[in-house]
């Protein structure tokens, strides 16, 4: 079964508009996007741990209960700390994504030797996996300035990706 997937013009103009809008609110508000998703990821971790202690309540005879209730417990902790410093909840991101993007950089410059018969991938891998690496780093280093820097990027990308589908819209097939 193939999938044919037909964009007109109409709705890249559509898409492009909303890109545009929300990457013009994220320029004109990224350090308080940063510290919103820092109390968004805390008042998610204060409802999965609310939750995690009520399910390990309704399960205390199975030897998963107690378990449960006690990383529920320390969940709202963080979380009620978090919510009081969203910084931290931001820093804890920012070094979750570090490590993650470290990792996928370095998967990068190994892939990118099996490119090798191919110039331009390989230096593209190359270059790519690189800079991942780079900011994987950056991002260990200076979690909350950095997780600030990718929200900005996040706000220029929406907004050159908005203003090109509202003036360049083309039919993909």
């Amino acid at each position: 079964m193939e999938f044919i997937w037909i964009s007109s013009p109409q709705n890249q103009r559509s898409s492009g508009l909303v890109a545009l809008i929300f990457g013009i609110i994220i320029l004109l508000f990224a350090p308080f996007i940063t510290s919103l998703i820092g109390a968004v990821l805390s008042a998610i971790v204060l409802v999965i741990s609310i939750g995690m202690i009520i399910t390990g309540g309704m399960m205390r005879g199975s030897g998963i209960g107690l378990p449960l209730i006690l990383l529920g417990i320390l969940g709202f902790c963080l979380g009620i700390a978090a919510l009081v410093s969203p910084d931290l909840a931001v820093s804890v991101l920012g070094i979750f994504l570090g490590v993650w993007m470290f990792f996928l950089g370095a998967g990068q410059l190994v892939f990118a030797s099996r490119l090798s018969g191919d110039k331009l991938y390989y230096i593209l891998a190359l270059l790519g996996g690189t800079l991942t690496v780079i900011v994987g780093l950056f991002l260990l280093i200076s979690p909350v300035r950095g997780m600030q820097i990718m929200v900005f990027f996040l706000g220029c990308y929406l907004l050159v990706f908005g203003l090109l589908s509202l003036f360049r819209p083309r039919y993909m097939y």
